[in-house]
């Protein structure tokens, strides 16, 4: 019996650990791993903050952390090359670029002026060259109406060329002289027999025909002049 009550008074090992395990020194040891040694990473000065710091200030820098300082050295000298090479190659970019731009202006003072590049005309849209085949033909039909009123042709002579088939305006413009530049684009005489009017709107062919009539003095100027207009539009 008293084997029994014994064995029931010792206390087993789960409640000594439990004694010995006590809240207090759990949270110490928790404190102890979570707290250590506080990591300061020193920076050291900018380059302004060099400058601008006295000289004890920047010695005790340099005697709080050297090696620091050393990489700031390293630092500011590696900058200084790389400004310099950057420096060295602007320079000689500069002196190139100066050096051709005098020797294309010179050469350019001491020839004739260069033709004028050709401007290539912008491309239509499909939908733009519709509208312009449209109002082409629309215009050239009025066109060839103008001509019917001047010849009093009736509706059904005219209908042929209305349809604006190449051999129906050949025979058209043959049978009652119609100029083919005026029918087509509107420039020039609307007859052949009409005289030819200086302007703005007579073709080169009418203007070549006046030429013929005039002057050798006139006709050596006129050309003159075209061939002055023809080199400095590139021609």
């Amino acid at each position: 019996m008293s084997n029994i009550l014994e064995l029931f008074a010792r206390p087993s090992a789960r409640a000594l650990s439990s004694e010995n395990d006590r809240p207090g020194n759990f949270r110490q040891t928790v404190s102890r791993r979570q707290s250590g040694p506080a990591i300061h990473t020193l920076v050291f000065r900018s380059y302004n903050s060099i400058v601008k710091a006295d000289e004890a200030a920047l010695s005790y820098d340099v005697r709080r952390d050297i090696g620091k300082a050393r990489t700031k050295l390293r630092s500011i000298q590696q900058q200084l090359q790389r400004d310099r090479e950057h420096a060295a190659a602007r320079d000689k970019l500069l002196t190139t670029a100066e050096s051709k731009l005098q020797a294309a202006i010179a050469a350019a003072q001491s020839s004739p002026p260069a033709p004028a590049p050709l401007i290539e005309p912008q491309r239509r849209s499909k939908t733009e060259e519709l509208e312009h085949r449209r109002e082409f033909k629309a215009a050239m039909r009025q066109r060839i109406r103008h001509v019917a009123a001047a010849r009093d042709l009736s509706h059904q002579e005219i209908k042929p060329t209305l349809s604006l088939k190449h051999h129906a305006i050949a025979e058209f413009t043959e049978k009652h002289g119609v100029n083919v530049e005026w029918l087509l684009g509107g420039k020039g005489r609307v007859f052949e027999a009409d005289p030819i009017v200086l302007g703005p709107n007579m073709t080169g062919a009418e203007l070549a025909a006046v030429v013929r009539t005039l002057p050798d003095a006139q006709k050596r100027k006129i050309e003159s002049m075209v061939d002055r207009i023809l080199r400095e539009r590139g021609l």
